[in-house]
């Protein structure tokens, strides 16, 4: 369990701070690539050895939250439901909040729309949970870097 992280979204990516923790003990269903992650960031000093967990000696920019939640946690996790800020709102809750208040319109409005508009097109819709990075059938690397999963673009065929 990590303790004692601290981070904030910025334009180049999630920034967790110097002194925050990580987790030594991975899950056994840790991804591959936030494991190679963590191995790499203690090769390069970024983390370091502090007994029962590693500190982290500088800031560093993870591609996404979810990415920093999960070499710190040591295990597969939604960086947007697992970072809070110290009244308790989820990072999701937050950035929801933004959104909603320079557009006056709620994100889940606007996808809910869009899903059963593309459903009554005949595409395929299948929730995030079930495909999402380190799951049994994930569709994804990790959370930084691919927005469009190529494979999930076909069309049901109408009979």
């Amino acid at each position: 369990r990590v303790d004692e992280a601290r981070g904030q979204e910025a334009a180049e990516g999630f920034v967790v701070r110097a002194g925050s923790q990580a987790v030594k003990q991975e899950v056994p269903s840790i991804h591959s690539y936030l494991s190679e992650l963590l191995r790499a960031l203690v090769a390069q000093g970024v983390l370091e050895d502090a007994g029962d967990f590693y500190r982290l000696t500088q800031d560093y920019t993870f591609n996404s939250p979810s990415t920093a939640a999960g070499v710190l946690s040591g295990r597969s996790a939604n960086g947007r439901e697992e970072w809070k800020d110290a009244m308790g709102r989820t990072l999701k809750e937050i950035q929801e909040a933004a959104a909603n208040e320079r557009t006056g319109l709620a994100k889940s409005t606007v996808e809910s729309a869009a899903l059963a508009w593309l459903e009554s097109l005949g595409w395929a819709v299948k929730r995030g949970a079930k495909i999402a990075l380190g799951e049994l059938v994930a569709e994804r690397a990790d959370y930084g870097g691919q927005v469009v999963l190529e494979q999930r673009l076909w069309m049901l065929s109408r009979s």
